[in-house]
């Protein structure tokens, strides 16, 4: 294969192309070391050593220091690796680590976000946040129904919470139309409307 670019990305960190396609990054000290340039052609085997030596381990390090501090999905960790231009299948390789060693558990990172969330958070709107991460459907639904074992209609539960901040004072003579904004107010929340309606006929005593 052939270098066609070598673009700076850092100080001292560049990019660099393999037949207009293939791309990973290199720190300045590999590339004088190795005499890369343009135009250079890197057979086979050196390629295959500087998967092996350099992007996979500096890749995984990369990956455990960003999972010292918090909790991140699969997809997480992929976009982490791509924007810092580490090819496809050294990401796939290091996800694969992961995964394998419980750094990276999607079903983990659900159980603790409904968890951590549940207390102010709809069910609908910490499954969207959740699929937006790249946790699976089927996932976040297994997840939430063990959560709901421990803690059956705690969205019920937390209607009422938030209906008690918001319309506490008008909680004993509360017209049809307060009524009907307290509904429209958990809707917005998203919470469904039976939930909602439940949750507005317990608080206001209707």
């Amino acid at each position: 294969m052939t270098i066609t670019e070598i673009k700076d990305i850092s100080a001292k960190k560049v990019v660099i192309t393999l037949d207009n396609y293939y791309s990973f990054p290199l720190y300045d000290s590999e590339i004088k070391k190795r005499g890369f340039e343009t135009g250079t052609d890197i057979p086979d085997e050196v390629i295959d050593d500087i998967k092996r030596d350099i992007l996979f381990p500096t890749a995984l390090n990369r990956s455990l220091y960003l999972l010292k501090t918090k909790e991140y999905t699969k997809q997480e960790i992929t976009q982490k690796l791509s924007k810092g231009y580490y090819p496809d299948d050294i990401v796939d390789g290091v996800l694969e680590e992961l995964v394998k060693n419980k750094f990276i558990d999607d079903k983990r990172y659900a159980e603790n976000y409904i968890s951590y969330h549940s207390g102010a958070k709809s069910r609908q709107v910490i499954t969207s946040a959740l699929f937006l991460k790249g946790v699976e459907k089927d996932v976040i639904e297994e997840s939430f129904d063990t959560f709901e074992q421990d803690n059956p209609g705690y969205e019920l539960e937390l209607c009422k919470t938030l209906l008690e901040r918001k319309y506490s004072a008008q909680k004993e003579d509360a017209d049809f139309e307060t009524i009907k904004k307290a509904e429209m107010f958990l809707a917005r929340k998203g919470f469904s409307y039976a939930t909602a309606g439940s949750a507005v006929k317990e608080f206001f005593d209707i």
